[in-house]
């Protein structure tokens, strides 16, 4: 499942009360029972899969900052690679 729109859970609630009040009554609640199970596996799945992407963003960004803390207490510049050209 794509993930594009921030309010796509909230959405996806919805779409699945609309679809739900069509059936009939005695079936409701059965169905909407399943639907708030699945998605709250589903939520789950979304954030334990982002946590290990906002993780591995902190681990970079701490990696960075010591890099450039290390890099301005030596007084260092970084400037681009000469080109060397072959004959």
């Amino acid at each position: 499942m794509v993930y594009n729109n921030k309010y796509w859970l909230s959405n996806l609630v919805l779409e699945a009360e609309v679809t739900i009040t069509i059936l009939p009554v005695h079936e409701q609640e059965h169905i909407r029972y399943q639907a708030a199970h699945n998605l709250q596996k589903l939520y789950k799945r979304y954030n334990e899969k982002h946590a290990d992407r906002n993780k591995n963003n902190k681990n970079e960004y701490k990696i960075l900052n010591q890099i450039k803390r290390t890099l301005s207490e030596a007084n260092a510049l970084v400037t681009r690679a000469a080109k060397e050209t072959q004959l």
